[in-house]
């Protein structure tokens, strides 16, 4: 394959139709964390910075010794699926 150039992707992305926003199948349900747990942006999306931030949630009290997971979802390539897988 041949990787595309910008009129190839700006074609994909005018043929698309948008199936979720980000706002709130991501960053609503994040905000309603709040209260519960530590919420720190740790970058955001090159795509839009401003439209796709990215948090860490964290236990209050994190306790660096302990064991931790990191649980991520997104979306790769083509995929349609969203975040809810993770």
């Amino acid at each position: 394959g041949k990787p595309w150039g910008d009129a190839e992707k700006a074609e994909w992305f005018t043929s698309r139709s948008k199936k979720r926003a980000y706002k709130d199948e991501v960053l609503t349900k994040i905000d309603e964390l709040k209260d519960r747990f530590d919420v720190e942006r740790y970058g955001a999306l090159p795509l839009d910075k401003e439209r796709y931030p990215l948090y860490a949630v964290k236990t209050r009290n994190w306790d660096s010794g302990k064991p931790h997971v990191l649980i991520t979802g997104g979306v790769h390539g083509y995929e349609t699926s969203g975040v809810q897988g993770a």
